[in-house]
């Protein structure tokens, strides 16, 4: 069981997402919730989850700079970012920071189900839904899915 740890300033998307967790109760188990970066940061340290999803944009220190708090640190959570930005720029920030994955708001959260159970590292840099049926994209480098 993954331990999670649900940081984003938004309460009724910190609410949306712990209920997602509890539909898995076997996979999936809410450590802590955070909404802004100093919080990330005093949470992420006391409870060492397994997986931190954190949004970019926060009270305090922003998200990106609770990331390389954390990785200063020598924290070896699995740290996926969760921002409604869709640049070049953050996405290449959060990488730097020492982010593991970048997901655009709205989520998929099939996607972000899979993204959490990869672990650190995972080679998934972006991953977008349209929520108006689209479909879902995954990019990787070049690649699109």
């Amino acid at each position: 069981m993954l331990r999670v740890l649900l940081a984003d300033d938004c309460a009724a998307f910190r609410s949306v997402l712990r209920e997602y967790l509890l539909m898995f109760p076997l996979d999936f188990a809410l450590a802590a919730e955070a909404c802004d970066g100093h919080e990330v940061v005093k949470w992420a340290q006391m409870t060492n989850p397994d997986v931190i999803v954190v949004d970019v944009k926060m009270p305090g220190i922003d998200g990106l700079e609770a990331v390389r708090l954390l990785r200063a640190s020598g924290l070896q959570s699995n740290i996926i970012v969760c921002t409604s930005f869709d640049s070049e720029e953050v996405l290449a920030q959060a990488l730097e920071a020492g982010a593991d994955a970048y997901l655009k708001k709205p989520i998929d959260f099939g996607g972000l189900g899979d993204l959490m159970k990869k672990g650190r590292r995972n080679p998934v840099l972006s991953f977008q839904s349209n929520h108006c049926g689209g479909g879902t994209r995954i990019t990787m480098g070049t690649v699109e899915i």
